[in-house]
């Protein structure tokens, strides 16, 4: 993969990574969003492949290894608060027992307390994405000192 490749999957990833967080935005605000917009995997948002490849150049570089390894930990970071959020919204509702399904008239109906929740986690994934935008910016001007762009990625 050449660099002009990578610089343009990074940019790809953060316009796709932009639209999920408006989804999520939408969902923690009490819209109705299909879980399937909002699914983690499914939006190939933030952790490429090439990223997770440990033979990237970005990777082993040491202009750009450590800029690695930080998205590496806000992404888990992420994950871990959208896991939260997935678990309220879409897992939990699964469970409710008959008399919050009697209480609320709706099994999906979040509770005051799941909801604060829930858009308390969704604050921490801004914070979380916005670091990784900074790091991508960060990991897009180091890797300009990799000498062999053609070789950033191996196939």
């Amino acid at each position: 993969m050449l660099r002009s490749d990578i610089l343009r999957e990074m940019s790809n990833i953060i316009l796709r990574h932009e639209r999920w967080l408006k989804r999520m935005d939408h969902l923690t605000s009490g819209l109705p969003v299909d879980q399937q917009l909002v699914n983690i995997e499914k939006t190939l948002y933030f952790y490429a492949s090439w990223l997770n490849n440990k033979n990237c150049k970005l990777r082993t570089s040491y202009h750009t290894n450590p800029l690695v390894e930080q998205i590496e930990h806000h992404y888990n970071e992420l994950n871990k608060f959208y896991t939260e959020i997935d678990n309220l919204y879409f897992i939990l509702p699964k469970n409710r027992n008959f008399l919050h399904i009697i209480t609320t008239f709706n099994k999906q109906k979040l509770t005051a307390v799941e909801a604060m929740k829930a858009r308390q986690y969704f604050q921490n994934i801004l914070e979380s994405s916005n670091t990784i935008f900074t790091l991508f910016h960060q990991l897009k001007e180091q890797s300009k000192y990799i000498s062999y762009y053609d070789e950033l990625i191996k196939p």
